[in-house]
């Protein structure tokens, strides 16, 4: 990020987009294909070898179909680019709405509120996470979109920060086998019910860990203690390991998979809580490779 501005006519500049050099949400945007701006990328080893279920250890695939997975970012950075030039026309219609005074800029301030709620149903889903947990996203998209540095967003800050949340808790399997369609993208969600056959062997075994009174529920206390980050980087993929970057998105994740709204998660909850939080914000291109490695057993 450029360094805050010096003096005042550098800082009332700032707040003008067409002064900057290069536009942050385009970086964002040019770079959804690799692992850097994923806040969930870590290159580690995949092992994902377990039967699902009881069935074979890897789908059968055809040397096309190996294809396909290869191909899959492709296609699906294609489409990322279109909800990209979307979430702009979108991003200046909801910073006019929150900019009540008018001076081209938004505050921490400015981003609480009924409004602001509305504008972060809009990019996190049809739920929203405790307060605390709101405010941990925030930071973090905050971080990567505050260029200035001065805690101010204008237009273009705004557009980026927003852009960073929707693509933090982003599904990319739904938006790959969107992208592929048809064939092409039966054989994405193929390997990915393998994947999540790994997944529920790591999630009963860590859920086992974690419940060490036998309650058959865990409560987010029972996510605070430090052995959940230590199970976190034991999962499936490695896409968990990076912790600090995770825990933004854990309140958002629990609370979609706490159906029932009791703050409590059993067994079953906890695994798609902990595979919601693998998946969100997965790198297309990244995974593409760890599925076809996947798929051959």
């Amino acid at each position: 990020p450029s360094e805050a501005s010096s003096s005042t006519s550098s800082r009332a500049s700032s707040k003008d987009p067409r002064s900057r050099a290069s536009s942050p949400i385009r970086r964002d945007r040019d770079s959804l294909g690799g692992n850097a701006d994923s806040p969930f990328f870590v290159d580690g080893p995949s092992n994902l070898r377990r039967s699902f279920d009881g069935e074979q250890a890897a789908p059968s695939l055809a040397p096309e179909e190996f294809e396909t997975l290869l191909s899959a970012p492709a296609s699906w950075r294609d489409l990322v680019r279109k909800k990209g030039l979307m979430h702009r026309e979108w991003s200046a219609s909801r910073f006019s709405s929150l900019d009540c005074d008018g001076d081209g800029a938004l505050t921490r301030a400015d981003l609480s509120g009924s409004a602001f709620a509305r504008v972060l149903l809009e990019c996190l889903g049809d739920r929203l996470p405790d307060p605390e947990d709101i405010e941990a996203l925030i930071d973090a998209a905050m971080r990567g979109a505050d260029v200035e540095g001065n805690g101010c967003l204008v237009a273009e800050d705004f557009e980026a920060f927003t852009w960073r949340l929707k693509r933090m808790v982003a599904d990319t399997d739904f938006e790959v086998v969107q992208a592929l369609g048809g064939e092409q993208g039966a054989i994405w969600k193929k390997v990915l019910l393998l994947a999540r056959g790994s997944h529920r062997t790591w999630a009963s075994t860590a859920f086992a860990a974690l419940d060490l009174n036998n309650k058959g529920q865990l409560t987010r206390a029972d996510l605070r203690k430090p052995g959940f980050e230590y199970l976190l980087r034991q999962c499936p993929g490695g896409r968990l390991a990076d912790t600090a970057s995770v825990r933004p998105c854990v309140g958002l994740a629990f609370r979609r998979a706490d159906t029932k709204g009791g703050g409590k998660l059993s067994q079953k909850a906890f695994e798609d809580f902990s595979w919601q939080l693998a998946r969100m914000g997965a790198d297309a291109e990244a995974e593409g490779r760890r599925f076809a490695e996947l798929a051959k057993g």
